[in-house]
């Protein structure tokens, strides 16, 4: 489950604004696009999608082939990265509505557990359990 909140005028306290039912599985990773106005998560039910922020209306999803464990969005290139529970990392980006493969990378002997991106130097960074 997805819950959107709105802080008060005094960031004192917070009420849901929306609750979206996105995924069959725990979500582990979410990520805001404030370029696109788009919200992206990954699941354990192995799946990756994404939703409008203004209508929470459905735009896109992305199986992978084992459960997702975290990911990070570049606005300027539209990369998604997604790292899962076998050790790989998914190179995607987001075309319109649809997502490319770009690569899969077998990164990791253990489950991938934070990736970190720097967009001005185009690296890429994973922890594991490995």
């Amino acid at each position: 489950m997805v819950l959107e909140y709105s802080t008060e005028a005094d960031l004192n306290s917070l009420s849901v604004k929306r609750q979206w039912n996105v995924h069959t599985g725990v979500v582990t990773g979410l990520v805001y696009s404030p370029v696109l106005r788009q919200v992206f998560s990954c699941s354990k039910d192995k799946t990756l999608v994404w939703h409008s922020s203004e209508t929470a209306q459905k735009l896109g999803s992305y199986p992978i082939t084992s459960p997702c464990t975290t990911m990070q969005f570049d606005d300027g290139s539209k990369f998604i990265f997604l790292g899962d529970y076998s050790g790989n990392i998914y190179i995607l980006r987001l075309v319109g509505n649809t997502v490319q493969l770009v690569s899969k990378l077998s990164a990791h002997t253990g489950a991938i557990t934070d990736l970190a991106w720097d967009a001005s130097k185009q690296w890429l960074f994973s922890s594991s359990t490995d």
